[in-house]
């Protein structure tokens, strides 16, 4: 009995062989093909997270060497690191950074036309709505000052919407205009909703304090 079964599991793994060796023969082409798409997709893989690594680096100390530059009071020395920084194509983390970083720079060096343009570009380029709205608000506070009537100041913030949290402070924004232009009335109406609309921090004590003073 012991011999029989011997004998038949050397005739199934025979069978097996003949049946790998048949598989193997009909389909070898699309296995060596499969095989090598699958290690050259895991290479391509490999090498785009190193260049990707080696590009962060880059991005990171060109963006240091920015900061740098304009903290020591380099204005056009930091525009420039910057320039070059958006130029070789940042990482979508420097993108707005380095844009935002790169209009203080301008503002600084007297090129306030230069910085609104950077930060639009900038804008332009994220797709992270909070973000947009940062730069919404920091190109609004640059252009605010040359802003001849109410109207163009609500367009300057009309895209930072109720659900967005700058949006208390394009309310603050437009109220110190208003203010600056004698409409005190108006101004407070604006403030207290800037309070309603929950800020938190060193802005909600800083519109808690206008209203006082305002009477409100």
């Amino acid at each position: 009995m012991a011999q029989t079964d011997d004998f038949i599991e050397q005739v199934n793994e025979e069978l097996e062989k003949d049946e790998f060796r048949k598989y193997w023969q009909e389909n070898r082409g699309r296995i060596l093909l499969m095989v090598g798409l699958f290690f050259g997709s895991l290479f391509a893989y490999v090498g785009w997270q190193d260049y990707r690594h080696g590009q962060d680096e880059s991005d990171s100390r060109q963006f240091a060497i920015g900061q740098a530059r304009l903290a020591a009071k380099d204005a056009p020395g930091a525009a420039a690191a910057l320039d070059k920084l958006l130029k070789e194509g940042a990482g979508p983390g420097y993108t707005p950074l380095g844009g935002l970083l790169r209009a203080q720079a301008l503002v600084k060096a007297g090129k306030a036309d230069e910085a609104h343009g950077q930060l639009v570009q900038s804008i332009a380029a994220v797709s992270d709505p909070v973000l947009k709205d940062l730069l919404r608000m920091q190109d609004a506070n640059l252009r605010v000052d040359q802003a001849t009537d109410r109207a163009a100041v609500k367009a300057l913030l009309a895209d930072i919407g109720a659900e967005s949290p700058f949006r208390p402070h394009a309310l603050e924004l437009e109220g110190v205009w208003l203010l600056q232009h004698g409409e005190e009335a108006e101004a407070l109406k604006l403030f207290k909703e800037a309070l309603l609309a929950n800020p938190s921090g060193s802005l909600r004590d800083r519109l808690s304090r206008q209203v006082r003073r305002m009477g409100g």
